[in-house]
């Protein structure tokens, strides 16, 4: 699964999911966030909460390359 938020571009995603081209093409200026197998092993609530602090913290980003 991925999750994706356009302002601020944020890209989230499992960190066992396998890459393709179209992560690399559709978001290669996201700021890529992977997730664990931790970090969603304490059910949908805990992995909410958690990628509500992510998108808090990362809030102000702005994509590096050009």
């Amino acid at each position: 699964m991925r999750l994706y938020q356009a302002t601020p571009p944020l890209f989230f995603k499992h960190r066992n999911d396998p890459s393709d081209s179209y992560d690399r093409e559709r978001f290669k200026d996201f700021k890529r966030i992977l997730l664990s197998e931790e970090d969603c092993d304490k059910g949908p609530e805990a992995t909410i909460a958690l990628i509500r602090s992510l998108l808090e913290k990362f809030a102000d980003y702005t994509p590096q390359r050009s």
